[in-house]
């Protein structure tokens, strides 16, 4: 192989440099400016013709990758996130998936099939609609649910009662596990002849579980609610409104099966901190009623669905759901059982 005469200059000065067995070269026997002079000026001019060389090898670098790779990006997201939730951010704590500084949103709208018994016999359409909200730690739920219930009532005849739920909720994510929320609830429920029913919420909630597959998680609040009835109330029972102190707990699970099916399930009570009346009829002759006996009610819904993704922005459900009042009106029963076929569609 043919040697570069510079590097060949090199290789001649450095044998001679290494056998040389003092620190300082000056002190050396034989030791000559010139050389060293000499021996500066190629060390000098390998180092030019190494640079030459590598500039005409190495591919060009634009002004603007040098510059990201100088200096990162500011505000850029966490490159490692700790887990990868896939995109069902709006069913975990906000501690789950990489935190944001902007606002994200989930919109599902469903439309259901519902088979009832209990109270009411029959079938009824249900419209629904949530949006989720997202903003680092902070969290909120907007939903809409309206049953149009064309019925035929355990007391005989057949009607259209609705029963609609607006529902405004607030999540705070505290850290991985516990979480501060608030809400207000809004209620029309024409089968237990409320006009409406106003609930104000205030808690603190706990994720037992919080993996990407699979959340358990509760949530115990005080509140107060106001319930405003309908004209028969008004006139055979005589009263108007009622109002108390609550005390109210859910607990949700959700199981993703795997990446077709998912299982929800959910419990909700409300204690009454007031007592109510238990009604009676008082005269056969007048229709009126009175409290035989005043007691603290309590009511629960249980709901459990099966669940399966048909495409990214559909899903089929198939639902059931138990609603129970401890301290019903007169001739009114205590549960109500839905069970719905519903199509979901989310973006």
């Amino acid at each position: 192989m043919r040697m570069h005469p510079i590097a060949a200059g090199l290789l001649a000065v450095l044998t001679h440099q290494a056998s040389l067995a003092a620190d300082d070269p000056s002190k050396q026997p034989g030791y000559d400016a010139g050389y060293q002079a000499g021996y500066a000026a190629a060390l000098k001019a390998l180092a030019a013709q190494r640079s030459d060389d590598s500039n005409k090898t190495a591919p060009p670098t634009s002004p603007a990758s040098t510059a990201s790779q100088a200096a990162p990006a500011a505000n850029s997201p966490d490159p490692t996130p700790k887990v990868q939730v896939g995109s069902d951010w709006w069913n975990h704590s906000s501690y789950l998936y990489p935190q944001r500084d902007s606002w994200r949103h989930h919109i599902e709208a469903s439309y259901s099939g519902t088979w009832l018994d209990g109270n009411d016999s029959g079938r009824a359409l249900r419209a629904s609609g949530k949006v989720y909200s997202n903003y680092n730690a902070w969290n909120n739920e907007l939903s809409l649910s309206v049953d149009n219930r064309n019925i035929q009532q355990v007391s005989g005849g057949g009607n259209v009662k609705d029963y609609e739920i607006l529902q405004e909720s607030v999540r705070y994510d505290l850290n991985p596990q516990w979480y501060l929320g608030g809400g207000y609830i809004y209620e029309v429920d024409d089968q237990n002849l409320i006009t409406s029913r106003h609930t104000l919420l205030a808690g603190l909630g706990y994720y037992w579980i919080d993996q990407p597959g699979l959340r358990l998680d509760t949530y115990l609040a005080l509140g107060r609610f106001r319930e405003n009835y309908d004209d028969f109330v008004r006139t055979y029972v005589r009263l108007n409104s009622r109002d108390s102190n609550i005390v109210y707990a859910y607990q949700t699970l959700q199981w993703q099966i795997n990446p077709s099916w998912s299982l929800r399930e959910g419990f909700r009570l409300i204690q009454d901190q007031g007592e109510s009346g238990r009604y009676v009829l008082a005269s056969a002759a007048t229709g009126l009623y009175k409290a035989a006996e005043y007691v603290k009610r309590y009511r629960y819904l249980a709901s459990l669905s099966l669940n399966y993704q048909m495409s990214q922005n559909v899903m089929v459900s198939l639902g059931w759901e138990k609603r129970y009042d401890s301290n019903p009106w007169p001739d009114v029963l205590k549960s109500d059982i839905t069970k719905r076929l519903s199509v979901q569609l989310q973006y």
